[in-house]
């Protein structure tokens, strides 16, 4: 949500003191097929209808490298799977909502990455 509030050129803020522990590898080891089989569909859908054609092209490739590898060491190897075969099956759906989101977009890649860059609290801050 936030990724295509900022596309559409929306305010978006965000709490620079608020603190997420995550301890992924816990996480991994416990994760459902539910929650393996959304995240990977998601990740990959999220990049086709965001990103702009460019970046596309030039991170749709590695994306598709690491989850493949993701998915060879993953518990949930069938659940991964399932998530990049539905991607290539709703393809036309993610396209046409790809351009829905594109026609909203007021931002560019590289503006967001600005944008993003210059709220990341610097190490100084964060001690």
């Amino acid at each position: 949500i936030g990724w295509r509030a900022n596309l559409a050129g929306w305010k978006v803020m965000f709490n620079p003191r608020a603190v997420a522990y995550h301890d992924e590898n816990s996480t991994v080891r416990k994760m459902s097929r539910s929650v393996a089989f959304h995240g990977t569909k998601n990740r990959i859908s999220s990049l086709i209808k965001n990103y702009s054609f460019l970046n596309v092209a030039k991170y749709f490739p590695i994306h598709i490298f690491l989850a493949l590898g993701k998915t060879a060491v993953s518990s949930n190897k069938e659940a991964r799977l399932h998530a990049l075969l539905w991607n290539l099956l709703h393809l036309p759906s993610t396209l046409k909502a790809r351009r829905r989101v594109q026609k909203t977009r007021k931002v560019s890649d590289a503006e967001l990455m600005k944008m993003f860059s210059r709220q990341l609290p610097r190490k100084s801050a964060m001690k």
